[in-house]
């Protein structure tokens, strides 16, 4: 998940347009655990609730960035496995992203889009969520939509969603899933380079904007596993304004260096 980090931006609103909540998989029996460890983070739980068989705690972070643990049968990880946090035990530690909830005008056409271009499988409808998944099932598959969407569209700004991504294996996956797009007359921009991936970006019926992105060439190509994170990397161009864009960022501090 990428932030954007702007200390004096105006804050986003929630509605049409733009993502409900981000869903993250943590392992079945630990929502007990994070109701209380976001409850002491002032993250605002709220009540477990159960949906499509699993139990969802729901909160906000500092920003009103809504998100969704999801503790199921289903839970995915990524082949990282779980990470490693002095605070947060394997066996409650957060496994991969879930999935996503959009908020459309027009479910049906963002229905359309997911089933009939993307090739996503309609699961089913309930509590007033539209459920669709990957036939890969992998990490991240699950996209929801609000059965009926806000009247009113939300604004980007501090605590929103600006898009959602999506995988692309390589190159050639992700021309296809432009060609594609063309095809049903659905304007895309061209190939953008990202230096750690290649992407394309897209307004889908409802106005959300989608990403697809490359694995390719990955966050391996300027430092090795055991490094990532502890440094910031910029890209060739940006290279030249380190010493300003290191003054503007906030400092970040991994777990194991706070104090």
């Amino acid at each position: 998940m990428t932030f954007f980090p702007r200390a004096h931006a105006g804050r986003g609103t929630l509605g049409s347009g733009y993502t409900g909540s981000t869903g993250f998989s943590v392992p079945p029996g630990s929502l007990e655990f994070w109701s209380a460890r976001l409850e002491a983070a002032g993250a605002s739980p709220g009540e477990v609730e159960t949906r499509f068989g699993s139990e969802v705690l729901r909160g906000q972070d500092p920003d009103g960035l809504v998100f969704e643990l999801v503790a199921g049968p289903d839970t995915k990880e990524t082949a990282a496995g779980p990470p490693v946090h002095p605070e947060v035990t394997p066996e409650h530690a957060v496994r991969s992203f879930h999935g996503v909830l959009l908020d459309v005008a027009d479910s049906d056409a963002t229905a359309r889009l997911l089933t009939d271009i993307m090739g996503y499988e309609h699961l089913g409808e309930e509590e007033g969520r539209i459920r669709f998944r990957d036939g890969a099932e992998q990490v991240g598959s699950v996209v929801e939509l609000l059965a009926v969407g806000s009247q009113d569209v939300g604004r980007l700004g501090r605590g929103s969603v600006h898009h959602v991504a999506f995988r692309a294996r390589d190159d050639a996956e992700q021309q296809a899933w432009r060609e594609a797009l063309l095809q049903a007359v659905i304007p895309v921009t061209p190939v953008q380079d990202r230096c750690y991936f290649r992407s394309i970006y897209f307004h889908e019926p409802g106005g959300v904007l989608f990403e697809i992105a490359t694995d390719a060439p990955g966050f391996g190509i300027d430092e090795d596993d055991d490094d990532l994170g502890h440094n910031l990397k910029l890209p060739s161009w940006l290279e030249g304004r380190r010493v300003e864009l290191e003054g503007r960022l906030p400092v970040l501090h991994l777990p194991e260096e706070r104090t």
